[in-house]
């Protein structure tokens, strides 16, 4: 009881017959991740759920074989800092056809979340406070305490987001690698470079060339790579930052000329500036 939940999701994951030379890496704040609210029979691997997947945080390798731990509010300030640097991707650097999906089809329910806090519980409901009628789905996390609430919050906006969220969406993209490589244009020999650094759990950034329901920060959620004798390709599986940290995302700044969504003269920024 007290322990950080970083700490104990560091424990699930090393096998205990092998010394933990490398540790998962924390990669937010520890206040972030909560601590154990109430006293817990042994865990073992089976429970690994309940510390991650139903808290909303997040536990990735690495292309290096490194385990990170990751939540909402750090992968949210992490995409939106390296919005200034990184390059959107241009809908002409992604090969066709795209296909479109639907997920949140059904009625919509509320969603009332129940953590610890302090030495008792606090709650929140997510979805319409106004429909009485509306299902309610309970999630009991009253495991964990989490006094700083940024992750948990978040947590309910992302569930909510799951159902609420019913615009159209693309599920994957695949784009030439080779392409990117091969070309003249500089725009696409940094594009590769920075999709080969890139790593699941990532944001990539789209701006106005695409319609208007993928415009915005998406995160990778699957990156697959496939070489030929003829060609390089990269399958992106992707998915809006709602339904991923809970956060709306605001307008992605153009970097090309057809990805702009207002007038080229009313820019400010250096033509060709970072």
């Amino acid at each position: 009881m007290g322990e950080n939940i970083s700490t104990v999701i560091s424990e699930l994951t090393t096998s205990v017959a092998l010394p933990r030379l490398f540790p998962p890496t924390r990669l937010a704040t520890s206040d972030q991740y909560g601590t154990v609210h109430q006293a817990q029979d042994p865990q073992t691997y089976s429970d690994i759920g309940k510390w991650t997947t139903d808290l909303g945080l997040t536990v990735r390798e690495t292309r290096a074989g490194v385990q990170q731990l990751m939540t909402h509010p750090q992968r949210w300030a992490d995409a939106a800092d390296r919005m200034s640097t990184r390059i959107p991707i241009i809908r002409a650097q992604s090969l066709a056809p795209a296909q479109w999906e639907q997920n949140a089809e059904g009625i919509p329910r509320n969603h009332r979340l129940t953590w610890g806090y302090g030495t008792g519980t606090d709650t929140g409901l997510w979805g319409d406070d106004d429909d009485l009628k509306a299902v309610v789905v309970e999630h009991d996390l009253t495991h964990a305490r989490f006094n700083n609430e940024d992750q948990i919050r978040a947590e309910g906006y992302r569930v909510r987001a799951l159902e609420w969220e019913t615009s159209y969406s693309i599920p994957e993209i695949e784009i030439d690698l080779l392409h990117l490589i091969t070309s003249p244009r500089k725009y696409d020999q940094d594009q590769a470079a920075e999709l080969l650094s890139l790593e699941v759990g990532d944001a990539v950034y789209f701006s106005g060339d695409w319609p208007i329901q993928l415009q915005g920060i998406q995160f990778v959620t699957g990156i697959t790579e496939t070489i030929s004798g003829t060609g390089w390709a990269l399958n992106l599986s992707i998915a809006e930052a709602p339904t991923v940290v809970g956060n709306v995302s605001p307008a992605v700044p153009a970097r090309a000329w057809d990805s702009a969504t207002y007038p080229w003269d009313d820019e400010s920024r250096t033509w060709n500036a970072a």
